[in-house]
């Protein structure tokens, strides 16, 4: 009327992120980047909640998710999918493999992990120093001291195969083959 073309709106729905409450966003934290290793995409969208789930089916892939499946066998179909979709099948396989030995079956050591030198470890390496050794090397991740013997030594989740290590100023020397495990998501071998 004003002497302009026609215009169309097309209106998408917002994703949730994997908090499930606030839009996906770099930002918010609660992303799932199209970059991302496959590892990381897999285990990001094993994070989302089970009511989530049916969105993220339905906005993702364009299909509702098959009722008669165990929730969590939907989620991994799902996680594996997309994980497919930005990688190859390859990848979304292996992924999915590595996850459940390492989250379902809590096989740290058949999993696929980042492996550090043991043979480089200066003698007398407190935990809260190889702490943050293993995560500045392993995950390039560089720590406080305040936030490794809070979030991780004090609450039981550093382990030197398998056995807790929760005194931060204790000495520790792990030889090749041991694990380290830092917490629920990150664990390293020394080689």
């Amino acid at each position: 009327e004003e002497g302009m073309a026609q215009q169309v709106v097309m209106t998408m729905p917002l994703l949730e992120g994997t908090d499930g409450v606030k839009k996906m966003s770099k930002s918010y934290d609660n992303y799932v980047g199209v970059s991302d290793s496959p590892g990381e995409m897999f285990g990001k969208l094993m994070s989302i909640s089970d009511a989530l789930m049916d969105r993220y089916y339905l906005l993702l892939l364009g299909e509702k998710r098959d009722e008669s499946l165990h929730p969590m066998e939907a989620k991994k179909q799902l996680a594996q999918q997309i994980t497919t979709r930005f990688h190859s099948p390859a990848e979304g396989r292996a992924s999915r493999e590595d996850w459940e030995t390492r989250f379902s079956r809590k096989d740290l050591a058949g999993s696929d992990l980042p492996e550090l030198p043991a043979g480089d470890l200066p003698d007398g390496m407190s935990v809260l120093q190889l702490t943050s050794y293993a995560h500045e090397l392993g995950f390039g991740q560089k720590k406080s001291n305040g936030e490794l013997k809070k979030q991780f030594i004090a609450t039981g989740a550093v382990q030197l195969n398998g056995e807790k290590l929760t005194d931060p100023n204790a000495p520790v020397q792990p030889g090749p083959g041991d694990i380290l495990r830092l917490s629920k998501k990150h664990s390293v071998r020394f080689c």
